[in-house]
């Protein structure tokens, strides 16, 4: 029923995830769950939320960090342009495009993936509520961001154009060129540098590396009923994370 932050749907969807990760083989960040609770407040109503959080652990000196939310906002309510109370807002741009192409880094990077490097894979709660998912994490794991060298944030990631081929990129890196660091088929890409995009990047204070996040915009369903999977771009999506992949891959 949409994956409102606090939700049963959501608890369902955060299950969905820790199984998959397990069918990966991906570990648990924790010893024995990927699942890290927090509670949060919204409206005067005391709410719980999870994390679902796997890892790599290749036993390196540097980590690269992946985050993706996974929840959306239920049935609307003053969050839908929709303008609706009632009925399921599926968000599949938003943002189970982002869960599917993190999901499938880890299943890559598990298979054949840079071993100069640890990976934590991270599915973030109560984003649309205030981003408290990244901002637990961030209050949470402050000795983990230490060793963190690389944060990449996927949020809305399946709507490429099929004509304009842009997708939206954040950079922190000064000197970063996206068409120097990718490696991607000729005429299927073409960036659109971005100041500022707002993430659950922005509230990880306790990081301090390099930052790329990865988006295909806003479009006119956005936070509509309309966000359904049959507008995605599928092929777009295989383009994005090879990309990713490789990059990762060689760095």
């Amino acid at each position: 029923m949409g994956r409102d932050g606090g939700s049963v749907y959501e608890k369902y969807a955060s299950k969905y995830i820790s199984d998959e990760l397990q069918k990966l083989h991906i570990s648990p960040f924790f010893e024995y769950s990927y699942s890290q609770y927090f509670t949060f407040v919204n409206k005067g109503d005391t709410l719980s939320s999870q994390n679902i959080i796997g890892r790599i652990d290749n036993g390196a000196d540097s980590t690269i960090l992946i985050i993706s939310h996974y929840d959306h906002i239920g049935l609307g309510g003053p969050r839908s342009r929709s303008f609706v109370s009632d009925k399921v807002h599926p968000g599949a741009d938003d943002n189970a495009s982002g869960v599917a192409l993190n999901l499938l880094l880890a299943k890559k990077i598990k298979r054949k993936g840079n071993k100069n490097y640890n990976y934590i894979f991270l599915f973030t709660g109560a984003h649309e509520k205030g981003l408290f998912g990244a901002k637990y994490f961030n209050d949470s794991n402050a000795n983990e961001l230490k060793s963190v060298c690389l944060l990449i944030n996927l949020d809305m990631i399946g709507r490429l154009d099929r004509e304009t081929k842009q997708m939206l990129i954040f950079n922190s890196k000064k000197g970063f060129d996206p068409y120097q660091a990718f490696d991607f088929p000729a005429g299927e890409l073409y960036f659109q540098d971005k100041e500022e995009l707002t993430g659950d990047h922005s509230v990880l204070s306790n990081y301090k590396g390099h930052v790329i996040f990865f988006s295909t915009g806003v479009h006119e369903d956005y936070h509509k009923v309309s966000d359904t999977p049959d507008k995605l771009n599928y092929k777009g999506m295989h383009i994005i994370n090879n990309m990713i992949f490789q990059y990762l891959k060689n760095i």
